[in-house]
């Protein structure tokens, strides 16, 4: 008999639902019975393995063999052991993969979810850059001047390169940043949007230009690339090993983005903008159009 494996029976799953590069926005109604992004579709097959490596351990059954019962007694012994957002993940990959038409409903970790401020000061981003190479140091200054994910630092790009997504931009978006300069960012979900760098720090980009855009592979994603920067996981060890190393500790770099947002909106509110307007106006340069998405980088 073939030995059974979890990891191939998860990917196989979930490759019967991968429909990448299809745009949620524009399609969203097909888009809730597909998976169309890299992250997700990675993440699905690794909670999947995990359950069906229980499943089997427990009574030899197959992943497609699950049902509810053990669905939930699965999700119910993760509620114990990990945190509300991996039992979540987990729950949400069961549902849409295993039991679209019984889905198992919310289940509440025991294990707190510990909310955190993963901003670093200024002072912490200046010792920071006081102990690194010149490219590394490019790099975190325009990931907190712009509030870039590490992978937009693989796709940032002049306007006219990439075009910007066609959505409802605010109208009050970069409001104080009318002198700075705009590129484009190729981003989550597949969102392209404009982030505006300060004119030095965009002079100081330029001088990265590649002769010819190039095709970078990042966490099984090809993108491209129009600057010879330090980007995507590269950026993302690079940092933490930095941070951790002259700080102590690391709130990767990605608290570089919360550092961003928490300035920015410090900004806006500066510039007269009422509370409401502002965390909209910061949602839309971060590239959310939920709110509640941006609360959690203003954790302080």
């Amino acid at each position: 008999m073939k030995k059974y494996s979890s990891k191939t029976a998860a990917r196989m799953l979930v490759s019967q639902r991968v429909e990448l590069g299809v745009s949620r926005h524009a399609r969203k109604k097909h888009c809730q019975q597909v998976v169309t992004s890299v992250a997700t579709s990675r993440n699905h097959r690794v909670a999947l393995t995990g359950l069906a490596t229980w499943l089997h351990g427990k009574d030899g059954k197959h992943l497609k063999n699950l049902n509810e019962s053990d669905a939930a007694e699965y999700l119910t012994l993760r509620s114990m052991t990990v945190s509300q957002s991996a039992v979540d993940l987990d729950r949400q990959a069961i549902n849409f993969h295993l039991l679209r038409d019984d889905p198992i409903p919310f289940i509440l970790s025991v294990i707190p979810t510990e909310e955190v401020d993963r901003a670093y000061t200024q002072g912490e981003i200046a010792i920071l850059l006081e102990n690194c190479g010149e490219k590394l140091s490019l790099s975190i200054r325009l990931a907190a001047n712009a509030g870039l994910r590490a992978v937009e630092l693989i796709t940032i790009a002049p306007v006219g390169c990439l075009n910007e997504s066609n959505r409802d931009w605010h109208k009050e978006r970069f409001v104080g940043r009318e002198g700075d300069v705009a590129f484009v960012v190729h981003g989550k979900g597949g969102l392209r949007r404009q982030v505006r760098l300060a004119p030095d720090l965009a002079t100081e980009l330029m001088r990265h230009l590649r002769p010819a855009p190039i095709k970078v592979r990042d966490r099984e994603v090809i993108h491209t690339s129009h600057f010879d920067l330090v980007s995507g996981v590269n950026f993302s060890m690079q940092f933490t090993n930095l941070s951790q190393k002259v700080l102590g500790e690391s709130q990767g770099a990605h608290g570089l983005r919360h550092t961003f947002a928490q300035k920015r909106l410090r900004d806006l509110l500066c510039y007269g903008l009422d509370y409401e307007l502002a965390l909209k106006v910061l949602s839309n340069e971060l590239g959310h159009f939920a709110v509640k998405n941006t609360l959690a980088y203003l954790r302080n």
